[in-house]
């Protein structure tokens, strides 16, 4: 996204928000390109995903087109990843399959994959390359539908940098995690810088300029040093929305990442929405906390999908049922006081979002164990018996996928591990649940989940030169 010199910010065509915020006018798709100096009118629509992608929500309403496309960026030059989201009667009654299409704008090879949710991972790209994303959806009946419009991204040169998510960890800290570059590039380190963004004519204004990392009206850029690729900025102000961008230091040089995010923090007096992830098809669960000194009685968790679906409970952890599968959720959480009937309540927390698997499918949950290894809990299908799991493990650094088998525990969840990985990386995981026989039987895949490898720890220090133990030694031996 954008070239090496200069950090690429996404420019929207159509003014599309998320979910929560829909226009009430219809908006089939929304367009999304690149430019070399950005547009910073238009940093405000965008929000960083798993994988370092860009993701631009289109909306509808009443008896607007109701295939929508999301999507966007790239994750590395080998890999991209776009998102699509419909009605409930349309993209979950009607529709069983989704064919994402990378095709080359100059020419060259497509690079397609169907896949069972509204969320795929398009690898085998080429670096540097502007690529318009295609879409069809397959009903039940067996007819391919195809999208009413299309949307363009250029993939990073290749050796770039990302980043790959921007996430509150509490009202005046985040946790920025970046993509490293190719395995075969040594990061000195990396360098985050955060500016706020500010309201002007009803829209958030990003830096007219990175050259020299200036922030707009003057204000002074956070900067965060990090050692790896998972960054913790401290110093935030709550209610506080950023433009997240910086560089990589490799070989001494400054280079910048390939892309830029967008950081909401939490209002002062709203919970923070610590983390949101899928359970299975059709249930997830989510974390809040409440700010330094507030106690609520109650949290209410709203989740916007298909349909809106409401949640409280007493506890700071929520569980969600009645989900419906291969469903994008965005989350949020306010803070209840007061009385049952009449409660006071705070403002919204940040916003997190996870994807349901499709019905049928497995549910993995993926993370580090140190630097070169890593663990999937997979959750089985809620039908069917099933004798293994079959992984498939994707290097976002490289573009490049492998597949890993694991027998499937007697009983939920069964544990698969993952050797010989490279350390400070990001891995995406889709599990898919195999009856053996002849035919073998597959279930649909899961939904992709991300994990991020420790940094290895430093190599130590060189043992000090040998000493003489003997004063008689040295001098007849003075080397």
């Amino acid at each position: 996204m954008g070239s090496a010199a200069t950090a690429a910010v996404g420019r929207a065509a159509t003014a599309c928000k998320s979910m929560l915020a829909a226009p009430l006018q219809c908006a089939d798709v929304c367009s999304l390109y690149f430019t070399v100096n950005g547009d910073p009118a238009a940093v405000w629509l965008l929000e960083a995903v798993p994988g370092g992608r860009y993701l631009l929500r289109a909306q509808g309403r009443g008896s607007c087109p109701r295939r929508y496309l999301y999507v966007a960026g790239a994750t590395k030059p080998a890999s991209m990843r776009a998102l699509q989201l419909g009605t409930r009667e349309e993209a979950l009654a009607a529709f069983q399959l989704w064919r994402f299409t990378a095709r080359p704008v100059l020419g060259g090879q497509n690079v397609s994959v169907a896949v069972a949710v509204p969320q795929a991972l398009l690898a085998g790209l080429k670096p540097a390359t502007k690529y318009e994303i295609l879409l069809a959806s397959k009903t039940l009946g067996g007819r391919w539908l195809a999208a009413a419009k299309s949307l363009t991204a250029r993939t990073p040169s290749d050796g770039d940098a990302l980043i790959h998510t921007a996430e509150p960890l509490s009202h005046t800290t985040a946790a920025i995690q970046l993509t490293p570059p190719a395995a075969n590039v040594v990061v000195q380190k990396y360098v985050c810088l955060l500016c706020m963004l500010r309201a002007q004519g009803g829209k958030a204004v990003a830096p007219a300029s990175t050259n020299g990392f200036v922030c707009p009206y003057g204000d002074k850029p956070i900067v965060q040093e990090c050692p790896t690729a998972s960054c913790t900025v401290t110093g935030l102000k709550a209610g506080t929305e950023y433009s997240v961008q910086g560089y990589a230091v490799i070989n001494g040089q400054q280079k910048q990442l390939a892309n830029t995010a967008v950081l909401q923090q939490p209002p002062a007096d709203a919970p923070v929405l610590i983390e949101a992830a899928e359970l299975s098809s059709t249930t997830a669960t989510a974390t809040a906390g409440a700010p330094t000194g507030v106690t609520y009685s109650r949290y209410r968790f709203t989740l916007v999908g298909a349909t809106t679906l409401v949640f409280e409970t007493s506890t700071e952890v929520a569980t969600f049922t009645g989900l419906e599968p291969a469903t994008q959720y965005e989350v949020y959480v306010e803070g209840l006081t007061g009385p049952l009937a009449n409660p006071k309540v705070s403002q919204r927390s940040n916003v997190r979002r996870f994807v349901t698997s499709a019905a049928g499918a497995p549910a993995a949950e993926a993370r580090a164990q140190g630097a070169t290894a890593g663990v999937v809990e997979v959750r089985g299908p809620n039908v069917g018996t099933w004798d293994e799991y079959e992984l498939m493990l994707c290097a976002l650094r490289t573009g490049t996928c492998k597949k890993v088998a694991c027998d499937k525990a007697p009983s939920d969840p069964t544990t698969c591990s993952l050797t010989g990985l490279d350390d400070d990386s990001l891995y995406s995981v889709q599990v898919v649940a195999v009856r053996t026989g002849s035919p073998a039987i597959r279930s649909p895949a899961s939904a992709p989940t991300t994990f991020t490898t420790d940094a290895a720890p430093p190599p130590p220090p060189s043992p000090p030169p040998p000493r003489c133990a003997f004063m008689s030694a040295c001098n007849a031996r003075p080397s």
